[in-house]
């Protein structure tokens, strides 16, 4: 299995990026949010910026190992599609993207996010979010194109299903070390326009195969 998908936007939020600044949150509930909740709308409000649909329109898909989006976030961006929350541990990203793929069958955009907060001594703090359409070989045909389906080129992702194959080089540290590092470098590429190759573990920790991630930029 293949599938593939127009990434429109991408923004991410790590602890060298400096204090999130989470603007989609009024600054009374900005101050009160927590820490996660803050880093998750830091990032949601640098694909807003890029979005050519508002985030509200769009069904989420959110990758966390903490639960739903707090409270402040949720009253500022509700998402009147719905909101599907994906936790599979070492293989959080690949599952999260699979379940966004899955939406775009009825859906033109889908919002895909990850949030974790530090969890003393192994994970660092981590957010990131891609905004994803259908490729042009999936979308429909019988219509003109819609300008929340964006141009034709761009930043296009492929994701393979599981099968025997190495890690990629270049992630600097096992996908097991943290479960959205896919996620940051995937975002990161998409912002400076540089091809990259993800591998994903599944969730089987005694199953050796991997999803492999790949995100293309044309030039």
């Amino acid at each position: 299995m293949t599938t593939r998908a127009l990434v429109h936007a991408a923004a991410w939020w790590d602890a060298e990026a400096g204090p999130p600044r989470a603007e989609l949150l009024p600054r009374a509930e900005r101050l009160a949010a927590s820490f996660s909740t803050r880093i998750l709308a830091h990032v949601l409000g640098g694909v807003a910026e890029r979005s050519p649909v508002p985030l509200s329109d769009v069904p989420w898909v959110l990758g966390s190992a903490i639960g739903t989006p707090g409270p402040e976030l949720r009253r500022a961006l509700v998402p009147s599609r719905g909101l599907a929350l994906v936790h599979a541990g070492p293989a959080t990203v690949a599952m999260a993207l699979v379940e966004a793929l899955g939406r775009l069958v009825e859906h033109e955009v889908v919002l895909v996010a990850f949030v974790q907060d530090v969890t003393p001594p192994r994970h660092e703090a981590l957010a990131a979010a891609l905004l994803l359409s259908r490729a042009p070989a999936e979308a429909r045909e019988s219509r003109p194109r819609s300008p929340s389906e964006g141009p034709p080129t761009g930043a296009a992702l492929v994701l393979e299903a599981p099968s025997l194959r190495r890690t990629s080089s270049h992630s600097g540290r096992p996908a097991s070390d943290h479960p959205l590092l896919a996620a940051r470098a995937l975002a990161r590429a998409v912002l400076v326009g540089r091809p990259t190759v993800e591998t994903v573990p599944c969730v089987g920790v005694d199953r050796p195969e991997h999803w492999r991630i790949e995100l293309s930029v044309a030039i």
